[in-house]
């Protein structure tokens, strides 16, 4: 399953805001995970690794280099869309499966769609 949701200026405070403090609070469900760089692109080309700083976040809505700030092509329209939300969840058979399967069950689920 897949939700999308367009993000325009002024957006990124709110997905700031969203990140849990620690993993209790992420599992309780009072937070979200925060983001990681993910994909070869971002380690190898770029030098992005790890946990997705505030200030690295700010800088790509700003059309910045996420690590030198430098402007990246023209700066954004305030009325123009910067990014896309894309969230990513099991269907309902595996988060099932996650709750009252094996704990080998719970391990393969785990291995297959990690958590930050």
């Amino acid at each position: 399953m897949i939700d999308t949701a367009k993000l325009g200026v002024g957006r990124q405070k709110y997905y700031l805001e969203q990140i849990a403090r620690d993993r209790a609070e992420y599992l309780s469900g009072h937070g979200e995970a925060p983001g990681v760089w993910y994909g070869r692109a971002a380690g190898e080309a770029f030098g992005l690794s790890g946990v997705v700083s505030a200030e690295q976040f700010e800088a790509m809505f700003a059309g910045r280099d996420p690590l030198t700030g430098e402007l990246l092509g023209r700066a954004h329209r305030t009325d123009g869309v910067l990014a896309y939300d894309l969230v990513f969840r099991p269907t309902k058979s595996v988060s099932v499966l996650y709750g009252i399967g094996t704990p080998e069950d719970a391990a393969a689920i785990m291995a297959a769609a990690p958590v930050a």
